[in-house]
């Protein structure tokens, strides 16, 4: 987690602005760090008295190791775990290969980032992935549903569907 000794290094930041419009916790999109310079996705909790913001609780998760997190977990499976922030930028996509990271880019105008950013409640489908192929898809928003933080996705390709299906009538 990123530490930033003052809060209002913070003010232009999306999290702090909801947190202290809503008096709710907030979470931003995706951004640089200030101190660590690495993706990260920031967050923020007010604390009130009498209904007024006091101090907010500031933090960060370095979206990096985060995205490392995703890659152990689905490991040798052909799921694919992408999360995109409400512009559409990739928090966090697992991949096969390490190093193929795409942290950071925009792909609200592809079919599946269309499908995230408009396709409104928990759903599942078939479309394109980022790279083409025909893939099933589950995705819902995360958040309040009107306005999500973010959006997640699994991913399976219809390809390794079909080979299993195919593996158990024999």
């Amino acid at each position: 987690a990123e530490i930033i000794s003052t809060v209002n290094a913070n003010r232009e930041r999306l999290y702090y602005q909801r947190a202290m419009r809503t008096h709710a916790f907030a979470v931003g999109e995706y951004t640089i760090g200030k101190t660590t310079r690495t993706p990260v996705l920031g967050m923020a909790y007010p604390l009130l008295d009498d209904g007024k913001v006091v101090m907010l609780t500031v933090t960060s998760i370095e979206l990096t190791d985060l995205e490392r997190s995703a890659q152990l977990a689905l490991h040798g499976q052909p799921a694919r775990l992408t999360i995109v922030d409400r512009n559409g930028n990739i928090l966090l996509r697992s991949s096969e290969h390490q190093g193929d990271s795409l942290i950071g880019s925009n792909i609200a105008q592809t079919p599946l980032g269309h499908r995230l950013l408009h396709g409104g409640q928990a759903e599942s489908c078939t479309l394109p992935d980022l790279d083409g192929q025909p893939t099933l898809v589950a995705y819902a928003p995360l958040g309040p549903v009107h306005e999500p933080y973010a959006y997640l996705a699994l991913s399976l390709p219809v390809s390794a569907v079909e080979a299993r299906y195919k593996t158990q009538e024999s």
